[in-house]
């Protein structure tokens, strides 16, 4: 996660982050949780990704010029029903951005939907498979504004949707769905005006409802969340919240929190990308940022225990990447992230099987 100034107005600050503008990037550590941050200068809100014809999304074939560009805090997803990844958003080389790209056989593919949620990074974007259709929720924009709507993806378009009584508007919070208890849950995230939230939500039929779990963790933003087929619930690690960097290990099962505590587990991180493995039989955990500042660590964990690995080669390290499960191909995939002295990576599309990486 990234911090800057916003044009005309205040930034917003969280402790150990960096500030981005479009020509430089220094460390900076701050003292106060404040608020939550943005990235960089503003972007506009009407920046077209591309043209919308016909009924369908256009299909921008694979080049070098049609890739993905250089993204931190993009949503990604794989998408069962339609049989490929999904990303969308972030914040990119050009500002912040509201396309949409498929991977696909091992090409990207941008789509041009006809309609689309605005520019926006940190949102939270889980497959709902019960309801046959990707969920993505709020997120920030360029104009400083924390957004609270729900949309959902299928066969290429987006529809948003208008639950009532959804979350309070928020972004960085996790999101995964649960395939035990068979809906999405939704937990924390930060509200961009110096709180944090520790509710726990669940979607489900098109509809938001808040849970009231007897025990929860802490609040907290850009935790790491994923479900862990092998042991049936869904697995919640680190984050950032009032104690700073967070490592705490938490399961969610039946409506319920429990806090696990591991012989050996990652340090305290926020960033790290985190994606169910059903082929290998566990959950792979990657990079994040702490106090001794960015990781390329991967971490598996099964039946209750973190196990850390250590393949050569590697993703450099990096934070707030999108990573997901690539059912099509079986394996977990990771792309872009920032890392440290501003670099933000596209180069930037790898793989993990097994107990290796590979950059395709």
């Amino acid at each position: 996660m990234l911090i800057g100034g916003v044009p005309g107005g205040s930034a917003r600050s969280a402790p150990g982050r960096q500030v981005v503008n479009a020509a430089s990037v220094t460390y900076q550590s701050v003292s106060s949780i404040g608020a939550l941050p943005i990235l960089g200068a503003e972007a506009s809100l009407a920046r077209a990704d591309g043209p919308a014809q016909g009924t369908g999304p256009v299909r921008v074939a694979n080049t070098s010029a049609s890739r993905p560009l250089t993204a931190t805090g993009a949503s990604m997803v794989y998408d069962a029903k339609d049989g490929y990844v999904v990303l969308f958003g972030g914040y990119t080389v050009n500002g912040y951005s509201n396309a949409t790209w498929i991977f696909e056989n091992g090409v990207w593919t941008q789509l041009f939907p006809k309609t689309s949620p605005s520019a926006r990074y940190f949102a939270s974007m889980a497959y709902d498979a019960r309801d046959g259709y990707v969920v993505l929720y709020g997120g920030d924009n360029p104009s400083v504004q924390v957004y609270g709507d729900t949309w959902m993806f299928s066969n290429g378009n987006w529809t948003q949707l208008h639950p009532k009584n959804p979350p309070s508007p928020r972004y960085m919070a996790s999101m995964s769905y649960d395939v035990a208890d068979g809906y999405v849950v939704l937990f924390g995230g930060g509200s961009g005006t110096g709180t944090g939230f520790s509710g726990t939500w669940k979607f489900e039929g098109g509809s938001w409802t808040q849970l009231t779990p007897t025990h929860s963790p802490s609040w907290r933003y850009d935790a790491s969340m994923t479900y862990d087929s092998a042991d049936s619930y869904v697995l919640l690690f680190g984050g950032y919240g009032s104690s700073g960097y967070m490592g705490g290990t938490w399961t969610f099962s039946k409506g319920n929190w429990t806090q696990l505590v591991p012989t050996l587990s990652p340090s305290a991180r926020e960033g790290a990308g985190i994606a169910n493995d059903p082929k290998d039989g566990f959950v792979v955990l990657y990079g994040g940022r702490g106090a001794a500042g960015y990781s390329s660590g991967t971490w598996t964990f099964s039946g209750g225990n973190w196990t850390q690995l250590h393949p050569v080669p590697s993703p450099s390290a990096r934070a707030d990447a999108g990573m997901t499960y690539n059912a099509k191909d079986g394996n977990v995939m990771l792309y872009g992230g920032d890392g440290s002295s501003g670099i933000m990576y596209t180069g930037g599309t790898w793989r993990f099987i097994g107990t290796a990486w590979s950059r395709l």
